[in-house]
Formats: C-alpha cells, sequence, structure tokens
C-alpha cells in the first residue's frame, strides 16, 4: 500500500525526471513533520536529489523547515561533488589503460547517469568497469602508478583512487557456482564487443557505453540480483525509467525478453516497467515493451517497506556476519525466490556454498 509521503515522494520523481507538472497547492500545505519523512525516505531510496531537483523546479524551498532545507541542499551538493569526483577518477583510468591498448566498458553507475537530465544528481557508489579480458593488466598498470588494488573477491578487483573505489570486473556477472550464470556471462561478454569504429564513449573520455540491449539486459540481471538477495531502491527503478525512455527504439525487446525467460529474470523484468510505468511516470511509445505483471505491487511493497539492507550499512556488520544475515533472509522473505527467482532459498544456498567451496579459483 503506497503512503501519502510515499505519493509525495513518486510526484517529486516524476516532475524531476519525466517533466511532469506537479501539484503546488499538494506540497505547499505539506506539514513539516511530513517535509522530513520525505528527506528521509528520498534519501533511504537513494533519490533525495532528484527530489531536491523537482522542489527547486517549482520553488518550493520556502516551503520547508529552514534547517531541513539547509541539510537537504547541502546533501545535494554532496552527491553532485562526489559524482564529479567518481567520473575524474573513471576518465584518469581510462586514458591510463588507454595508453596501453586497454578499452573500458563502463558497466551501470555513471554510464546510466548519463541518461539522467542531470547525470551528477544520480547517486552511485563504485565506479565499475570491464576491460575486455585485460582485467590483470589493468590492475598492474594501477599498481605501475601506486595505485592500491586489492583482488580479495574473484569477480573484481578494487581501485583506490582518491578515496573512491573502482571494481576492475573480471567478469561481469557473478558466475561461481551456477551454470545459468556462466551462460549469461558468456551472452553479455559478446554483447559487449564492439568494433573499434562503432564504440560510443561517454562525454570526452576514453570510457565507452555499453548497447542498449546489453545495457537492458545487465540493469535487469543486476537489479534481479540485488532485490533477490538483499535490496534495491527506487534509484534503481529511476535507471530504468531513465534508460527505458530515451534507448526504448534502440534495444532489441524480442531477444530481450527471451534471455529475460531463460534465465528467469522474467518477472522482475515486467515488474520493474510496470511500476516505471504506473508509479514514476515513465512513456512507452514501443509496442513491443511489456507492460502487466503480476508481481510489481509487492515488489514495490517490498522496495518501499522491507528492512533488508545488508552491504549498505558499511561498518555496521562484519564480513562472516553479512553473510550470515543474507542467508536468514533467503528464508525470512523466501517468496522472492520462490515468486520472483523461480527457484527455492535451498538450491541458491546450495550454489551458493558449492560455488565458494570449489570454484575459488576462478
Amino acid at each position: 500500500m503506497i503512503t501519502s509521503c510515499q505519493d509525495l515522494l513518486f510526484s517529486a520523481i516524476r516532475a524531476s525526471l519525466m517533466g511532469e507538472e506537479l501539484q503546488k497547492e499538494k506540497f505547499s500545505a505539506i506539514h513539516e513533520n511530513t517535509w522530513r519523512e520525505l528527506y528521509f525516505i528520498s534519501c533511504i531510496q537513494g533519490v533525495s536529489a532528484i527530489v531536491y531537483d523537482a522542489i527547486l523546479k517549482f520553488s518550493l524551498e520556502r516551503s520547508i523547515p529552514r534547517e531541513l532545507n539547509i541539510r537537504w541542499a547541502i546533501h545535494c551538493k554532496t552527491i553532485e561533488s562526489r559524482n564529479k569526483k567518481m567520473l575524474l577518477s573513471a576518465s584518469y583510468l581510462a586514458d591510463l589503460w588507454s595508453e596501453h591498448n586497454i578499452k573500458t566498458l563502463v558497466l551501470k553507475g555513471i554510464g546510466i547517469g548519463s541518461y539522467y537530465n542531470n547525470p551528477f544528481h544520480r547517486e552511485c557508489g563504485d565506479f565499475d568497469c570491464y576491460l575486455y579480458g585485460d582485467y590483470e593488466k589493468g590492475n598492474l598498470i594501477a599498481e605501475s602508478k601506486n595505485i592500491q588494488v586489492s583482488r580479495n573477491y574473484y569477480k573484481d578487483s578494487k581501485i583506490r583512487l582518491n578515496d573512491l573505489y573502482t571494481e576492475n570486473h573480471k567478469y561481469i556477472v557473478a558466475i561461481r557456482g551456477s551454470k545459468s550464470k556462466f551462460e549469461l556471462e558468456n551472452i553479455l561478454e559478446k554483447m559487449a564487443a564492439v568494433e573499434d569504429n562503432d564504440l560510443n564513449y561517454l562525454s570526452n573520455t576514453k570510457l565507452i557505453k555499453p548497447s542498449p540491449s546489453f545495457n537492458a539486459l545487465y540493469l535487469t540481471y543486476h537489479s534481479f540480483e540485488h532485490f533477490v538477495n538483499e535490496s534495491i531502491g527506487i534509484r534503481h527503478i529511476c535507471d530504468w525509467v531513465c534508460f527505458v525512455a530515451k534507448e526504448q527504439d534502440n534495444i532489441d525487446w524480442e531477444r530481450f525478453y527471451l534471455l529475460c525467460e531463460y534465465f528467469k529474470l522474467d518477472r522482475f523484468a515486467n515488474a520493474i516497467t510496470s511500476i516505471s510505468v504506473k508509479y514514476l511516470g515513465l512513456k512507452l511509445r514501443n509496442d513491443k515493451i511489456i507492460t502487466g505483471s503480476a508481481y510489481d505491487e509487492k515488489i514495490l511493497n517490498s522496495i518501499m517497506h522491507d528492512d533488508t539492507k545488508v552491504f549498505s550499512r558499511g561498518g555496521g556488520y562484519s564480513k562472516w556476519r553479512k553473510r550470515l544475515k543474507l542467508v536468514s533472509l533467503m528464508f525470512k522473505y523466501d517468496w522472492k525466490y520462490r515468486e520472483i527467482a523461480q527457484t527455492t532459498p535451498l538450491r541458491h544456498l546450495f550454489e551458493c556454498i558449492n560455488g565458494f567451496f570449489f570454484q575459488r579459483d576462478l
């Protein structure tokens, strides 16, 4: 069930991202406690800067309690500053690798941010990239410049530059313990392969934007994995809204849906599109896009109400406590596996254990 404050949140997002008119009278009559709740929810959902953009666009900042308005404005500036710093760090690494004939493919993050009206107001964590098979070469080049590289995880390394982290992916997806994810990895790697003269760079950088069809499948997989195993925020839905709004005519939807069905991403994919249309104002002009879903309300309710965050708690949990917490969530929210992932928590747990103990050399 959507609360009145959540309705305000969605209205502000639609105004910010899709250019819808905001009912100023509804916002100007908000009690100060509701403003605080709206700020809190927008931060939790990763859309605080997007909501504040709508507030500024319709000159509603004077309706907000003064100290909250200042706090909100500072928070947005912090997000903007971090994103600009992230782009500079990512561009530096891409330039460095390009000098050694290594191509840098952007995975989600700042690449998807380019579809937003204000790319720097999309909240993002790390910079994720794929170096087309030059994973270790890229690590060594970074280390040659005295940049810290950590190889503690089989899927990617962590490169620390200017107090920000780059995830250099050896594998695009987490393949350990799952035959189907091995298949998905191979498909995504083939979709990522582009001739040099067809490369699409991000702004004036050496950062390569993936094809729309690659992004459609990878974004769906990435959000699906986070939702089923832990949580996602409305920010992830906003990514889909902004991306599909601009690329819907450039995606091979027939193949997309076939792959989603094969990898059991279909229920999640259809629900996310349905939420995007019903609540966040996504306008579709391509009749090949599926908009119906039996799971959209249940998924949206989980996003807005379930306390399932683990890794986003930062230093709150140790490594093993995080793992135990994730296992407990598997069984507490087992419907995500049964209804959305079309599997069972036990089967998923078996794949994780099998991969951890018997595929550690990947």
